[in-house]
């Protein structure tokens, strides 16, 4: 990456990925990649996994309603923003909700012991835990 960009910005982070795919990288493991640069340099984790899945807020909220089918506790793009910026404010989110998603263990290669994290997924599936 030779032109300097600001960390976690849509240029920074199409150039990251960009280059991770030179290096062979590919989905998911490109998208787990991405998240961790962007938690390197200070982006809380659920908002560093969104922005590597290339999600607006009202898209993670869509998907999600879309998966979890809940009429009676739809997402919102404002909860998801509660969510990612929780503990410095925002709102905490539950284990209900975590769980309530579609892929609630870690994938394949992670442990399961390791404290969950918010994550949201490209495809196919959008929220899931993660270490």
């Amino acid at each position: 990456m030779s032109v300097r960009y600001k960390s976690g910005s849509r240029p920074y982070r199409d150039a990251l990925r960009a280059s991770l795919q030179a290096l062979g990288a590919r989905d998911p493991r490109l998208t787990e990649l991405v998240a961790r640069d962007l938690q390197k340099h200070g982006i809380r984790p659920r908002r560093a996994w969104r922005d590597a899945a290339e999600l607006s807020q009202q898209q993670a909220a869509d998907r999600f309603n879309q998966l979890t089918g809940n009429p009676r506790a739809p997402m919102s793009k404002r909860r998801i923003s509660d969510f990612e910026t929780w503990p410095d404010g925002g709102v905490r989110p539950t284990m209900t909700t975590l769980k309530s998603s579609p892929a609630c263990s870690a994938p394949p290669g992670t442990s399961s012991s390791t404290p969950p994290t918010w994550r949201i997924c490209p495809k196919p599936t959008v929220v899931s835990i993660l270490r």
